[in-house]
């Protein structure tokens, strides 16, 4: 009992104390004890929560314990005159001491006083009304009550002082208006093989259209979408790519929503400086390797043995701690898989729950694109020791396919260098013009012959072999995004009156880059080739 008497008595001092002092607000300022929400005109619908609201109120009064503001009490018992003292000697000491600090390569120390301590520590100084960020709070508030739906919304801060006019409340006052409601939703994907999967997308979209308009669940439609693409393959598509158009001008507060996929943009082979759309890609998982003993701080240190394993490139140093067989359960996904976020998510989970692991991280990285500029093989041969200057040596590279004995050869004249390379670009141009296939895989010959800078005395080296597979040139213009091309003009039977898309001025296609059609062309006459938009 005493000492709930004795505390007691300390309380009423201190707050006695605190408001002594608090007669000293500069004139013209008040203290601010309190913000309120006040709802005018509450629509049937509204059902958003005061703390929303009152969480976006940027300046909050003095924090309270039960009904008394101890911490400001702190603040205000101490002397501030001899609370500046004290700043200006603890920075004079502390600066002295950090640059002792900083000789022996240690951090800086924030230096304060016993002062200091209890003023900004313990205790919490004034809160005084400011009028700016009253008004930016208010107008916080109608950004967010727009975003749910409530385009009419208005916010009005209101000012209550006391007497003397050195306290106050602040009452923002809140007038929704009806809420707008979602009438229709449509879906526009460019992307063909993507929007295969729009019928899926629309039975189990999180949107009704009877809800009210709400920014929020609009992203986590976006979100959720992005997340069905990321566990089909699509690794690096975020929601980013997925845009939506809200349309509000329709009569009796009705929105019409029309959600957009995005393609990828990249620089246009044949315009760097342009930017063309291009379809999202799928990932397959690759190589898989397992890191026991990994650590980021010591990467140049590790030493690590190797071990295959059921499709696994296990590292570690010295003796292995964990079992093969182990590891290979703990995976959710192999190489050769189609990438999915779900199955990385749960291998993350698996390996927590072992329990005999400090962390795990998994690193995805993608697998560079290969750069026909790239250099892919290069020859090298030895001094034939002609009697000149080596800088007149000529050698001659001779490539045939195998068997031909260099009877269609493709050649490359080097002089006076001991070796040379081709990058992707030069070798597939020259296995294309082979007639070689795409993708397929043959074996060429391959010799140098040395002479003269005049072609005297000629040497031929061995043939070596080599595996190679021509790769596809990929358009120097974008694609038509819908997939389809037509023709119209003065040439053709329709002239130009004859608008299409009409199965006779369809073009057919024949492969993923290739259209063919077969049109009766007027002369003397013009035609357009068009894609769809």
């Amino acid at each position: 009992m005493h000492r709930t008497g004795r505390f007691f008595i300390i309380a009423l001092l201190m707050l006695s104390f605190g408001c002594s002092k608090l007669r000293r607000v500069p004139e013209g300022e008040s203290f601010l004890r309190k913000n309120n929400i006040r709802l005018t005109e509450k629509p049937v619908d509204y059902d958003i929560p005061d703390e929303e609201l009152t969480s976006l109120i940027r300046q909050k009064p003095n924090r309270k314990i039960l009904w008394f503001r101890f911490n400001h009490s702190i603040y205000l018992m101490v002397n501030k005159d001899k609370l500046e003292e004290d700043l200006n000697k603890s920075n004079i000491k502390c600066e002295r001491k950090n640059q002792k600090r900083a000789l022996k390569k240690k951090p800086a120390r924030e230096c304060k006083t016993w002062r200091m301590f209890w003023a900004y520590t313990v205790g919490e100084p004034t809160v005084i009304l400011d009028s700016a960020k009253m008004i930016k709070s208010a107008e916080q508030m109608e950004i967010f009550l727009n975003k749910k739906g409530y385009f009419d919304a208005s916010v009005e801060p209101e000012v209550l002082y006391n007497k003397k006019q050195n306290k106050c409340r602040v009452e923002y006052i809140i007038k929704p208006g009806e809420s707008y409601k979602i009438r229709n939703i449509t879906y526009n994907f460019v992307d063909t093989e993507m929007a295969k999967s729009l019928g899926y997308i629309k039975e189990t979209s999180t949107l009704d259209s009877t809800m009210r308009f709400d920014i929020e669940a609009l992203d986590a439609e976006r979100a959720r979408i992005a997340n069905y693409y990321n566990n089909k393959g699509y690794f690096d598509f975020t929601k980013d790519y997925i845009v939506y158009d809200a349309d509000s001008t329709i009569p009796n507060r009705q929105v019409d929503i029309v959600m957009k996929l995005e393609q990828q943009k990249t620089s246009s082979v044949q315009f760097p400086d342009s930017l063309i759309n291009v379809p999202h890609k799928k990932y397959f998982i690759g190589d898989i390797y397992i890191h026991t003993d990994f650590d980021p701080a010591r990467l140049e240190d590790l030493k690590n043995d190797t071990i295959n394993f059921d499709g696994l490139k296990i590292l570690y140093s010295g003796k292995l701690d964990f079992s093969p067989t182990l590891i290979s359960c703990t995976q959710a996904f192999q190489s050769g898989e189609l990438y999915q976020r779900s199955r990385i998510d749960n291998t993350y989970k698996r390996y927590s729950q072992l329990g005999i692991m400090r962390a795990t991280t998994i690193q995805l990285t993608p697998r560079a694109a290969a750069d026909s500029n790239n250099t892919v093989v290069t020859f090298a041969w030895t001094n034939p020791k002609y009697a000149q200057d080596s800088s007149l040596y000529k050698f001659v590279i001779e490539i045939d396919s195998v068997g031909r004995n260099f009877s269609k050869e493709v050649t490359k004249t080097v002089r006076g260098a001991f070796s040379t390379s081709m990058t992707a670009k030069e070798l597939n141009d020259i296995l294309l013009g082979f007639g070689f296939a795409y993708n397929t895989a043959y074996v060429v010959d391959v010799r140098v012959t040395s002479s003269y800078g005049n072609n005297n005395e000629q040497y031929k080296s061995n043939t070596i072999q080599l595996n190679v597979t021509p790769y596809k040139v990929p358009p120097k213009v974008g694609l038509p995004a819908g997939g389809k091309l037509w023709a119209n003009g003065g040439a053709l039977p329709w002239s130009w009156t004859g608008a299409p898309p009409t199965p006779e001025s369809e073009f057919c296609r024949v492969d993923n880059e290739t259209w063919g059609g077969v049109f009766e062309l007027g002369s003397d006459n013009q035609f357009l080739v068009l894609s769809q938009n």
